[in-house]
């Protein structure tokens, strides 16, 4: 048997904010603070790689998301990696993003211990109220990601109740 690494994953649950509903810079200022209390409970213990829930980086009762997201483009993302290469850790962080195509899909990007992306996956099995309500199209593939502690695949809630899904 080789010799194996320890590998320590911390995987986040919490709710999304919700009031008072903030925009623009306000909302984006209150998220990082929410991620950043959030990591101040994982990041003591020096894990590999911490694991966000989905959608964590918006308010749940926002009923203009795509002004939000519009706003937020790439922010998030950004004081996430700093984080990852400050802390030398992954981080998984799932966001409903903009695509080049100019559609919205719900992504999880990996982060790398340098704070680049190591690759990220699009959720395949979108819930009706994604597709009808927030115009998310379905990915179509499951990619297998190598790290320094091994292969990750990913997968985005929903997506846990199709065998054929996580099978690749």
């Amino acid at each position: 048997m080789k010799n194996r690494k320890v590998v320590t994953v911390s995987s986040l649950g919490f709710p999304q904010l919700s009031y008072p509903v903030k925009h623009g810079r306000d909302a984006v200022k209150a998220v990082m603070e929410h991620l950043a209390f959030q990591l101040s409970f994982v990041l003591p213990n020096h894990p590999d790689l911490i694991i966000f829930p989905e959608a964590c980086d918006r308010y749940s009762t926002h009923t203009e998301r795509k002004s939000y997201y519009e706003y937020r483009g790439d922010q998030i993302r950004d004081y996430l990696a700093a984080v990852a290469r400050d802390n030398r850790c992954y981080i998984a962080y799932s966001a409903a993003r903009l695509q080049a195509d100019g559609s919205y899909r719900n992504t999880m990007e990996l982060l790398d211990r340098e704070g680049n992306t190591a690759g990220s996956y699009n959720k395949n099995h979108c819930v009706v109220t994604e597709i009808s309500d927030g115009g998310i199209l379905c990915g179509k593939s499951a990619p297998v990601i190598e790290t320094d502690f091994g292969r990750v695949g990913m997968v985005i809630c929903f997506d846990l109740n199709f065998d054929e899904l996580r099978r690749k």
